[in-house]
């Protein structure tokens, strides 16, 4: 069949744009200069330039590219960023609590590094006068308890912490307890 892959066109006749044969490339047409060949070309300017403005980005001819071909994220590398925190996942929070809730992981994932490692230190101390002998044991059972009733309390406590690693908000202050 001569005619497989110009639909509409009968056997022996060139395609409408004056070049013939399957797989082969078909030059994109310029519309030239005026703007009468296209008739939405000053709204589409204006979409664009009101996006940028509201964006932050400078136009194209204005952007100074420190070398060619490097990205965006590797110019900036090191620098500050805007965005604050990575988004931080909540099930992923509580499933730490879950299987590592003895070292707090969950604290430590959420951002709240101090308090993760005071509830660390209970642990192993606690342990540490379990361990020592009968002289230490009532306050060691005593630290376990507080730090068992701490880490219960994370269970309540995850969905704040996690709304405030968030927003960025890691004062230790506001999330030690």
């Amino acid at each position: 069949m001569s005619g497989f892959g110009r639909k509409g066109l009968e056997p022996g006749h060139e395609s409408a744009t004056g070049q013939g044969g399957f797989g082969q490339a078909i030059p994109a047409r310029r519309l030239g200069g005026s703007a009468t060949h296209d008739p939405i070309a000053a709204q589409r300017e204006t979409f664009i330039a009101a996006e940028r403005s509201r964006t932050g980005q400078m136009p194209r001819q204005s952007v100074e590219m420190s070398a060619p071909g490097v990205s965006d994220l590797a110019r900036n590398y090191g620098q500050p960023s805007v965005r604050k925190n990575q988004h931080k996942s909540l099930i992923v929070a509580y499933v730490l609590w879950f299987c590592l809730g003895q070292l707090s992981a969950h604290r430590f994932y959420l951002g709240s590094i101090e308090s993760g490692i005071v509830q660390v230190a209970m642990f192993f101390f606690a342990i540490a006068l379990l361990v020592a002998g009968p002289s230490g044991a009532i306050f060691g059972i005593l630290i376990f308890v507080l730090w068992a009733a701490w880490i219960v309390v994370d269970v309540f406590r995850i969905p704040t912490l996690h709304r405030r690693a968030g927003r960025g908000d890691l004062s230790e202050a506001s999330t030690f307890f």
